[in-house]
Parts: structure tokens; sequence; C-alpha cells
């Protein structure tokens, strides 16, 4: 039997979530609700969109954001990705790389363990 992929339960999830936000608008950004759904059936690795909305400081209206989040079985697979996503994270944001910003945080959480 082949074993599952690792996942995050629900406080792990919020942590991150809540880690990318801090980092994408700042140190006043809220999570305010998420959820998930999968993305494919299809694939070797479980893949999911968070749909996430967020409160930052001094606006009036929450932002929404939808973000894709892939679980591996093994942990050097994990880090081999994640270093790759690092490199591409640190691109020069002129050359269209199309990650967003907080997105190399979210590869180093601890909550992920990469």
């Amino acid at each position: 039997m082949k074993p599952s992929p690792v996942t995050l339960n629900s406080d792990q999830t919020q942590a991150v979530l809540s880690d990318v936000l801090r980092e994408l608008h700042g140190p006043d950004a809220r999570l305010e609700n998420w959820t998930t759904s999968p993305v494919s059936k299809r694939g070797k690795h479980r893949a999911v969109r968070y749909d996430v909305n967020a409160r930052v400081a001094s606006e009036p209206h929450s932002r929404h954001h939808q973000w894709v989040g892939k679980f591996y079985e093994h942990d050097e697979d994990a880090r081999k990705v994640a270093a790759a996503m690092r490199e591409l994270a640190g691109a020069d944001p002129r050359a269209g790389s199309g990650l967003c910003p907080g997105l190399s945080r979210a590869i180093a959480s601890p909550a992920v363990g990469v």
C-alpha cells in the first residue's frame, strides 16, 4: 500500500496562510477565512486550491486570493521542488516569474517543514 502524501492540519494551514498574507500585505494583514478544494483528482501528488480572504489595515474591503498547494509523499521530493521555487521567487521580477512575493516565506514555513 502506498503511503498518503503529507498534509497539514487546519491549525498548520491557517498558520502558513497567515504568514504568507503578512509577508504579502504587511504585519497588520489578518486572515478572515479560508477554504480548500481539490485541484485535480489525477496526478501523482495531491494539490489543493486555497480560497483566502484577508483584511489589510486601512482598506475598507477584504482581499481575496486563490493559491495552490501541493503535497509530496517524500520529504526529499518536497525539498527539491521548494529549492526550485525559491530560485524562481528570487528571480528578477522584471523577468516575469509570476510568483507571489510571499511565496518564498510559504515554502520556508516551519509548518510545511521544508
